[in-house]
């Protein structure tokens, strides 16, 4: 077998690796006015409000809101942040993390914030979702994160969701603003770059 064939094959089990079912994939943006000083100004040992739209899990809405938010905390260099989607007066109310689950496909990042509950989504298991969040300051995306999670017949596997939220919760508030010239000059380090 010749070398670029053997590379090819490998390149082609590596994509066939990365759409099994149970393995998430992810593609963040952010506005250019992102700081991760806003988001750690307003959630440093303190509730950030959650929006949840959609439910692709045979449990209840309010069991539903607890696994995500969970996830969210429990993503690795959590700063103390309470990700609710309960009643708080703690949380800054300018800003909040608002999730879509199997929504429109064409729903943009911003149109999510103004109107968070103005998007139909689709319930029950799912061979795929697809997921959008956003972290919305005065109603304006800040940054966003769009996913997918294939599955089977029977729908997306729990741990692939588990892993679909931290990894997504992550990539929503990087340390390292996108056009910070740190991001790719490998002076960026910590768990969010």
């Amino acid at each position: 077998m010749h070398r670029s064939s053997a590379i090819a094959l490998a390149g082609f089990a590596l994509l066939l690796a990365a759409c099994a079912p149970g393995n998430p994939r992810t593609l963040a943006n952010q506005f250019v006015t992102y700081t991760y000083a806003d988001y750690a100004a307003v959630t440093s040992n303190r509730d950030a409000r959650v929006v949840m739209r959609g439910n692709p899990f045979a449990m209840t809405q309010a069991d539903f809101d607890e696994w995500v938010t969970y996830n969210m905390e429990h993503r690795g260099g959590n700063m103390g942040t309470n990700f609710t989607t309960g009643p708080t007066t703690n949380a800054d109310p300018n800003f909040e993390v608002v999730w879509i689950f199997n929504g429109p496909t064409t729903v943009q990042a911003d149109e999510l914030c103004i109107n968070p509950g103005g998007f139909p989504t689709r319930s029950g298991p799912a061979t795929q979702l697809n997921v959008l969040v956003a972290f919305c300051r005065f109603h304006r995306a800040a940054s966003w994160v769009e996913g997918w999670l294939d599955g089977s017949p029977q729908g997306v596997p729990r741990e692939g969701f588990e892993k679909l939220i931290q990894q997504m919760t992550r990539e929503l508030f990087p340390a390292v603003a996108r056009d910070d010239p740190r991001r790719d000059s490998g002076r960026c380090g910590g768990p969010f770059c």
